[in-house]
């Protein structure tokens, strides 16, 4: 798995640009970590799991129609195999590593740029995917060259989901706490229009869903 590290730091989490669920802005301090340079493919999911859930088909295409219960069985074979501690990113290293511009402590609105006319040069979303997910890393990759974090798959991180970030940690680890049942993703995908691409939209699903615009990348503590 090619993966780029992340220096820590601290970022302004959130946004006034969408829904409830992106405020209250707060600062986040970020350890530094590796985040996936891409998202994991049906050819590294067959590897460990020897089988292929996705819709489209193809081994550099992201691997979809993968529940949150699913890739915690990945990464636990996954760990096994390698001897590392692979995991999911949290939705503040998600963020912080989806909006970094050349200072890490700025954010990009999308994942590379603020102009949205721009957006196609770096994400597989509505407007030009035509209905399908894309081979991992043919967009532009953003400022850290991290690939397609704004589309091509919904991106599931280690939170819970929660209505917005009142009492959410600002430490940068996942948020585990209350009786939400849904789990947090991120991202946009292929089939979603460009607010879902924005870095600060936030999304969710029970993570015993599954579906063909929803994949995922890794995580890894130095």
């Amino acid at each position: 798995f090619d993966m780029v590290y992340v220096s820590g730091g601290r970022f302004q989490m959130g946004s006034n640009d969408g829904g409830s669920d992106e405020k209250p802005i707060r600062q986040v301090s970020v350890s530094g970590f590796y985040m996936g340079k891409y998202e994991v493919t049906q050819k590294q999911w067959k590897a460990v799991m020897g089988t292929n859930p996705s819709h489209f088909k193809g081994d550099n295409l992201p691997v979809e129609q993968v529940s949150w219960n699913d890739i915690q069985t990945f990464i636990r074979k996954l760990n096994q195999m390698s001897g590392k501690r692979y995991r999911l990113p949290t939705e503040a290293e998600w963020e912080y590593a989806a909006g970094a511009s050349a200072s890490l402590s700025n954010r990009y609105k999308w994942a590379g740029t603020n102009s949205e006319s721009s957006l196609g040069t770096y994400a597989w979303y509505s407007s030009n995917s035509g209905s399908k997910t894309h081979n991992v890393g043919t967009k532009r990759a953003n400022a850290l060259g991290i690939y397609d974090m704004s589309g091509n798959v919904w991106e599931w991180c280690q939170d819970k989901w929660h209505d917005d970030y009142t009492g959410a940690p600002t430490n940068g680890k996942a948020w585990t706490s209350g009786s939400s049942s849904y789990r947090v993703d991120r991202g946009g995908s292929w089939n979603g229009n460009a607010g879902f691409c924005r870095v600060a939209f936030r999304d969710y699903d029970y993570p015993t869903y599954r579906g063909s615009y929803l994949g995922f990348r890794l995580a890894l503590r130095p």
